[in-house]
């Protein structure tokens, strides 16, 4: 799945690297980001469950028709990942966010990788279709 704004030079790819379906099913995934100065691209253990995914499209749906409020969809594990979109004035626009952090607990090093954009909400039935594609993918 691929969220771009409206110039296509601010992006962020999310496809699934494995998955889960026995004992909890669940999505692992990778991640790339790019924008007018940085490319990278995340192959960390970033794992979501079936059932916020399920939940997030659904809340996009309704994003989608009334275009206010926001929601999230986070990593199961806390504070690793999440994924945001919510209105950003009263004439319907929409913004999309992303972080991902990562926080060793014996060191003190640590990384944060923070992107927000506006996008073209036209294109919010084809971002729901793509997370649709992505979870029907297992």
């Amino acid at each position: 799945m691929t969220i771009q704004n409206e110039i296509g030079n601010r992006k962020i790819e999310l496809n699934i690297s494995d998955f889960e379906t026995v004992n909890y099913p669940s999505y692992r995934l990778k991640i790339n980001l790019s924008t007018e100065e940085l490319n990278a691209e995340f192959n960390r253990p970033i794992w979501i469950s079936l059932t916020d995914l399920e939940s997030f499209i659904q809340k996009l749906t309704e994003l989608d028709k009334t275009r206010t409020g926001d929601i999230k969809m986070e990593s199961m594990s806390p504070d690793e990942f999440y994924l945001r979109f919510r209105n950003i004035d009263n004439l319907g626009h929409l913004s999309v966010e992303l972080k991902i952090q990562k926080e060793s607990p014996y060191q003190k090093d640590s990384d944060l990788v923070k992107m927000e954009f506006e996008f073209d909400p036209t294109n919010f039935p084809k971002i729901i279709n793509e997370l649709t594609e992505l979870k029907n993918v297992c």
